[in-house]
């Protein structure tokens, strides 16, 4: 009798054990790995603030994995990969060590149903030709192969960049436009800026949804600042702004960024909330 009790009991154990697993099996995403490019042209600055804003603002099953040109060109990181990063640095570099194979495998990841989130250089990056500081001995213009925004991403937006130092760097104050809103009532909120680029003409161009606008003082036109673009299957995610960079981690030293910081650290939770909207919208914690 004793015997027949406890077989019953292990039944019922394993029925409950192996629901427990097929449910979470089902629950779980397959492709769970958020890979951030950090590469050549990479800033140091960028790789480090954005990998502290992916981690700390994911949960699990979500892991965070550098990856560089070698690894992108070769494929691997496709089967596991939920969402491709490229951060802010310098795009030519980018140009140099990814095109033609690594932008290829980009392109195909988030046509089949991936996503790819660029950030200032990373946004030029995915934009099907860059303009930038034209006219001056910093000029960059050209096509891209990624050219997931079929349209021109031209800057810098609000300031003049400067490689040498952070005298390019700014408090971008900006409007979210589009009608889903993360900040519910109030939809001003600010970022940081350097050196980022708007996108000409959002409005206009298929399948792209303009998500936010820069308000610059003195200016009677919004330029786009952040866009949401259909590609295929897939998502991509541009910013001319820096929504990824933590006050907390900006160097209180630098005579540019002390300013910033602060007005920055009273307005984080706006920055926030738009950094986890986003990053639901890339599918990542989209059930959270």
């Amino acid at each position: 009798m004793k015997f027949a009790y406890l077989k019953i009991l292990f039944i019922i154990a394993t029925i409950l054990t192996v629901s427990y697993l097929y449910e979470y099996s089902n629950s779980t995403p397959k492709n769970n790995v958020i890979y951030l490019y950090a590469g050549p042209g990479t800033s140091e600055e960028s790789v480090s603030q954005t990998e502290s804003t992916l981690i700390s603002l994911t949960s699990f099953p979500y892991k965070v994995k550098k990856v560089g040109p070698e690894e992108v060109i070769k494929g691997t990181w496709m089967v596991d990969g939920a969402l491709i990063v490229m951060p802010g640095g310098a795009d030519i570099p980018y140009c140099q060590h990814l095109s033609p194979l690594g932008n290829a495998k980009i392109k195909e990841f988030v046509k089949n149903g991936g996503a790819y989130l660029g950030l200032c250089a990373g946004a030029y990056y995915g934009a099907k030709e860059i303009l930038f500081s034209v006219g001056t001995p910093l000029e960059v213009t050209g096509e891209r192969e990624l050219s997931f925004y079929q349209g021109i991403a031209e800057g810098p937006a609000i300031a003049p960049y400067s490689y040498d130092s952070n005298a390019g760097a700014r408090l971008a104050s900006l409007r979210w436009i589009a009608m889903e809103n993360p900040l519910q009532k109030n939809r001003l909120f600010v970022s940081f800026f350097n050196g980022g680029c708007h996108f000409v003409n959002a409005e206009a161009i298929e399948n792209v949804t303009p998500l936010a606008k820069y308000r610059e003082e003195n200016s009677k036109e919004e330029k786009t600042a952040i866009v949401e673009i259909k590609v295929g299957k897939g998502i991509a995610i541009l910013s001319g702004v820096h929504f990824e960079y933590s006050p907390d981690l900006l160097d209180q030293n630098d005579q540019y960024l002390k300013p910033i910081s602060q007005a920055l650290k009273e307005n984080d939770e706006g920055r926030i909330k738009v950094a986890r909207y986003l990053l639901q919208k890339l599918g990542i914690n989209k059930n959270t």
